[in-house]
């Protein structure tokens, strides 16, 4: 008997088309998923990588007592194409870093907080084919 292998989708808007690429995998799945992530990727995935951090710590920076940025643990930080639709998320872990596993295209990185500060800029990024991108976020306290 043969065995049935599921298929796997994911569909990404890419430009002004519409992508859907489909994996064939082993009966038990050969896709790769992140904890908390909203999607299963095909194992072709590229990784986006980066630091979410929140900057300035203090009113006065001085000559001996720096102000360096903070990590932000536990946000989640989506990927999403450019109609919106998330593709995969994760949370940072307690370094503010963070991992996501998407196909080539375009997107936008956006950082999802419960509180009004600090505000973190959506990012652009372009994925390339085996070819993982940095993508730091760096966040506005408002300490000013």
């Amino acid at each position: 008997m043969i065995p049935i292998r599921p298929l796997r989708c994911l569909a990404s808007a890419v430009a002004f088309s519409v992508v859907l690429i489909c994996v064939l995998g082993a009966a038990g799945g050969s896709g790769s998923s992140l904890s908390g992530a909203s999607t299963t990727v095909p194992d072709s995935g590229v990784r986006v990588y980066g630091v979410v951090q929140a900057g300035p710590t203090c009113p006065v920076e001085r000559k001996g007592h720096p102000c360096p940025p903070r990590p932000l643990s536990g946000v989640r930080v989506e990927a999403r194409v450019l109609s919106g639709q998330v593709v995969a998320s994760a949370r940072t872990r307690s370094n503010g870093s963070y991992v996501l596993t998407v196909i080539p295209g375009i997107y936008v990185l956006a950082v999802k907080m419960e509180n009004t500060f600090p505000r973190c800029p959506l990012e652009r990024v372009t994925v390339r084919p085996r070819s993982p991108e940095k993508a730091d976020i760096n966040c506005d306290t408002g300490i000013r």
